[in-house]
């Protein structure tokens, strides 16, 4: 495991507006009508403001904003913390974070200013991932491990077995890629491919069902993915929601599916677009352009091109 590093804002907003641990996006497909019910939208602030890109959550109650030149704070109310006069840098373990005054001149440290305000200090960091990546044969009975190998800067494959595996990332449930390739590119980045995922339970393979692409909270892309409080996963062109045990726990009904947090999983069943809860709920919503959910506590809506923050209907 490496040392924790800074992340610099081009990365976590890249990945924060990402968090795909596949490089599939889901297709267009031709309109059609949603089987729920719909909900009215209520409104906590109504729409307010037009940000560049989704809110994103940085603190506990602080949420980073970009009108498409400068960033700014705002709180869970909407209300303007930090100016939208900053251009976002960098974050560090020892202190939160740093901006630039209008994207020139020294890097500034404004995390006192946010404990003055009774914001909790943390911020975004990087880990090394594991120097080992495992995957499954599109046979479903054989499994490889890929290791980097420091001493030759090239990727090494030898065949393993399923209980090494499990060992190794120790959780009950977890996806394995199917016929992972890396391969290292000149500017420092890795190439992965594999070509769908299947899930393993508790040490068994389920290789019967191969699903086209999965989608986790987790920002960065991992080899082996521990599954999470909620999950997205696609088959036959649609998506379905899982629990952290590996069962299905809605059906494939959605156009897309975006994990938010452990709370919230974006979904779309055309026309609409909406929520899917950790209480198995289903919030779908007329007249909305995008929804997210930054926190597990605060929920922003796009109508008209400007940005509110809004509640959930029970």
């Amino acid at each position: 495991m490496g040392n924790w590093k800074p992340l610099f804002a081009s990365v976590c907003i890249g990945m924060a507006l990402l968090g795909c641990t596949s490089k599939e996006m889901p297709k267009k497909e031709a309109e059609q009508e949603s089987e729920g019910e719909i909900q009215q939208i209520s409104w906590v602030k109504e729409p307010f403001a037009a940000y560049e890109t989704d809110p994103i959550a940085l603190y506990d109650k602080g949420f980073l904003v970009n009108d498409g030149n400068r960033e700014g704070f705002i709180n869970a109310k909407g209300d303007l913390l930090l100016a939208m006069k900053y251009k976002f840098q960098a974050c560090f373990m020892d202190d939160a974070y740093g901006v630039m005054e209008g994207g020139d001149g020294d890097l500034k440290y404004l995390s006192q200013l946010l404990h003055v305000e009774g914001y909790d200090q943390g911020c975004w960091t990087g880990i090394i991932g594991p120097q080992t990546s495992y995957y499954v044969d599109d046979q479903g009975e054989n499994v490889y491990a890929i290791r980097y190998d420091m001493n030759t800067s090239a990727y090494v494959e030898e065949k393993t077995d399923l209980e090494t595996i499990c060992a190794d990332i120790k959780a009950d449930a977890f996806f394995l890629p199917v016929n992972l390739k890396i391969t290292g590119e000149e500017d420092g980045e890795d190439s992965r491919t594999e070509e769908g995922f299947v899930l393993v339970t508790k040490g068994k393979l389920h290789s019967e069902t191969v699903y086209e692409a999965v989608h986790m909270k987790e920002r960065v892309y991992r080899p082996h993915m521990a599954l999470e409080a909620l999950n997205a996963v696609k088959k036959d062109g649609k998506w379905a929601i899982m629990d952290k045990a590996g069962k299905l726990i809605s059906d494939f009904a959605y156009a897309a599916a975006d994990v938010l947090n452990d709370t919230y999983v974006k979904v779309e069943k055309k026309p609409y677009i909406g929520l899917y809860t950790k209480d198995r709920k289903e919030y779908l919503y007329e007249g909305i352009e995008s929804i997210t959910a930054p926190s597990q506590r605060v929920v922003f809506a796009k109508q008209n091109d400007l940005w509110g923050l809004m509640k959930l209907t029970e």
